[in-house]
């Protein structure tokens, strides 16, 4: 499959991203204020577009900077509820061999391992 020459690129970018930005950094504030100041939806946009109107700059950074932080933290949640997956699958493989050994000081450690990753892939960090 041919890939887009850049210039298409560079117009789509410029066509739907920037203004989705901009669009998004003038009503940030408005779930905020359909929530503390109970306003309905239409006033907390016009609010929100008022409110950002002096301060663009400044909203577009922190939100940008709230928007990766908590994009982070949930790729670290999903990474960590994965990875616990994972090592529960090995933790039954260890605890068959092991057993089929008779090694038992092994499968209770084992086991115990594997216990502490189901409850961390069930309860893990939050996303």
């Amino acid at each position: 499959m041919p890939s887009a020459p850049p210039c298409t690129t560079a117009v789509a970018f410029s066509i739907l991203v920037v203004p989705g930005v901009i669009l998004y950094t003038y009503v940030a504030i408005s779930p905020a204020l359909v929530k503390l100041r109970r306003l309905p939806i239409r006033a907390a946009l016009a609010k929100s577009v008022a409110l950002v109107r002096g301060s663009f700059w400044r909203v577009l950074v922190f939100t940008a900077v709230v928007v990766l932080v908590t994009d982070v933290l949930t790729a670290v949640a999903a990474a960590s509820r994965v990875f616990a997956v994972f090592y529960v699958m090995q933790c039954l493989i260890a605890l068959i061999m092991a057993g089929r050994r008779g090694q038992w000081t092994h499968v209770v450690g084992v086991l115990a391992v594997g216990l502490a990753m189901v409850a961390i892939a069930i309860f893990g960090l939050s996303s």
